[in-house]
Parts: structure tokens; C-alpha cells; sequence
């Protein structure tokens, strides 16, 4: 249940855009807690039809905040940051199903890791997931599989499943308010780079709900590519001249650490992600293309496929 205490220790906050077929679900999940701990949850859209504000509506415990221009990820996820009151500020995405044990398990793990600014969780497979769903969830998230090991994660987590303490915003500021998904990746790092650490605990679980079409499964991995290009060339992160100049090899690179992760800690799933290894192949080469077209087609301006 929501604010079942005095004092709110966590702050939810879901950016939202054209998520009409999801948002039920995660905002069913997400105010169906099995915690004492009160905690709001903070809805972000900028969805221009009226099908998600008539979802919010059927939903008295939460706050909506509906914006007339686009915001993309990282500018909805401020605007819910502006006026959460929350000691810790958590977010998953409009296309996740959050554990109900979820909202309790960010604030034990802070309890119990109080050295940690930052602590991100699994990303669980839907088990009806079908092929192509399978294999952008292992491309994605195979990093974040439930079966990895609790510690340190280097990378960081996306905010598909993450929280912050609040002195984060304080002392870095508000997430980088650019496009092509690299708003959360630029964060993290520099998260990183002010705490030296971000830790993975496996207990704290969502569902995403992956594309189960080709259409959207290569439309969303070129769009990674050019955000993988963009968050090193204009905000530093690491890898910048490697990835400038040898992005050929990026699609083995790739495939090549996917497999080695599946096989050592989730070795059952390994005869399907070989059985799909063709679809694997050709999002990881739909996702150089990506990182090509920033480089040398010199793409700018806003992504209108946003997340």
C-alpha cells in the first residue's frame, strides 16, 4: 500500500511517452507494494493523445504530472525529481512490472549497503517472452540478469530498475537532458566518477517488457547505437577514440560478451541465444550502423523516436 507512514522514504517516478499498452500494468505493480515504508509515485507523460492521462486517472495514489511538449527521458525523470519528497529517488520505465516486494528491498538495500549512493536490480525475462523478445532482452540487459552475482556492477544500472540517494542530485545535479537514449548511461557514469562505486543487488527485481517485432527490436538498437557514439563523443565516457575509429568491430565485440555472460551464469539459456544467434548478429550490426550514421553522417537534433 501507498504512504503508510509519516515520513516518505521513496520516491517512484515513471517517465511516460505513447506507453498506453503498458503503463496498466506497471502502475498496477508499482502501487500494489508489500512494504511498511510509505512512498509516493510520481507519473511523467508527455503523450500528446489523451490514452494514458485516462489510465493515470483510474489511480487516486499517485501524482500526474502531464506535460503539452515532448519531454524526452531524462527531462521527464527531472521534472518528477523537482518535486519528489523522497530520501531515496527510485525509477523503473512504463514498459516494466516491478516485484511487490520491490519498494522494501531498494530500502533494505540501502539499510544494509549504506556506503552505496546508488543501487540498481535485475531485469527479469517475461517467461512468455517469444524469440525476438528473448534476444533484445539478452543484448540489453544480459548484465542485469537475475543470476549475476550481488557487488559491484562497473557500468552502473539503467533506470529501468534503479535508485538513488537523494544527496546524488544534490551534489551532481539533474540527469543530462539529451536524446537517443544516453541520458541514464552519461548519469551513471558520472555517478561513478563521484562515489567509485554502484551496486547491483539481484533482489530488487522488475519484468521489462520487451519489442516482439522486428520492426521495433532494429529501430531500438540503431537508436542505442547512435546513443553509444553521442555519450562518449560529447560527454567524455570512456572508450571514445576506440569506439571512433574501430566500430567495425562492435557486432563481434558485442555478441562475443553476450554469450560469454549467458555461459557462465545462465548456461540454460544458452541453446536458445545460439538457436537466435542470426538475430543477435544482425541487431548487434543494426546497432553499429547507429554508431556509424552519428560519426559520419553526423546526425543532430532531437531522436523522434525517443523512449
Amino acid at each position: 500500500m501507498v504512504n503508510q507512514t509519516n515520513t516518505i522514504e521513496t520516491s517512484v517516478i515513471i517517465p511516460s511517452y505513447k506507453s498506453s499498452h503498458t503503463i496498466g500494468l506497471c502502475l498496477k505493480s508499482v502501487l500494489t507494494q508489500n512494504t511498511e515504508k510509505k512512498y509516493e509515485v510520481i507519473l511523467v507523460d508527455s503523450t500528446p493523445e489523451e490514452s494514458v492521462a485516462d489510465i493515470a486517472n483510474e489511480y487516486k495514489n499517485i501524482t500526474f504530472i502531464r506535460s503539452k511538449i515532448r519531454l524526452y527521458a531524462g527531462q521527464a525523470r527531472n521534472e518528477g525529481i523537482k518535486i519528489a519528497k523522497g530520501k531515496i529517488i527510485a525509477f523503473t520505465d512504463a514498459d516494466c512490472i516491478v516485484d511487490s516486494d520491490w519498494v522494501q528491498n531498494i530500502w533494505l538495500s540501502f539499510k544494509k549497503n549504506s556506503d552505496y549512493m546508488a543501487i540498481g536490480g535485475a531485469v527479469c525475462l517475461d517467461e512468455n517472452a517469444n524469440d525476438i523478445e528473448f534476444v533484445e532482452y539478452m543484448v540489453t540487459f544480459s548484465e542485469l540478469m537475475p543470476s549475476m552475482p550481488f557487488g559491484n556492477i562497473r557500468s552502473g544500472c539503467p533506470t529501468a530498475n534503479v535508485a538513488y540517494r537523494r544527496e546524488v542530485f544534490d551534489d551532481i545535479g539533474m540527469f543530462p537532458e539529451t536524446d537517443f537514449l544516453s541520458e541514464e548511461r552519461i548519469f551513471n557514469e558520472w555517478v561513478i566518477k563521484k562515489y567509485s562505486s554502484f551496486l547491483f543487488d539481484n533482489a530488487i527485481k522488475v519484468i521489462h517488457q520487451h519489442r516482439n517485432n522486428w520492426t521495433h527490436f532494429l529501430r531500438r538498437q540503431y537508436i542505442n547505437g547512435i546513443g553509444f557514439a553521442l555519450s562518449r563523443e560529447n560527454y567524455g565516457l570512456p572508450g571514445k577514440y576506440l569506439c571512433r575509429y574501430l566500430f567495425f568491430l562492435i557486432p563481434f565485440a558485442s555478441i562475443y560478451k553476450k554469450m560469454k555472460r549467458v555461459y557462465l551464469y545462465s548456461r540454460k539459456d544458452l541453446p536458445r541465444f545460439a538457436r537466435n544467434l542470426h538475430i543477435a548478429l544482425l541487431g548487434a550490426f543494426v546497432f553499429a550502423a547507429g554508431h556509424f550514421s552519428f560519426y559520419f553522417l553526423r546526425l543532430k537534433g532531437n531522436n523522434s523516436y525517443g523512449k
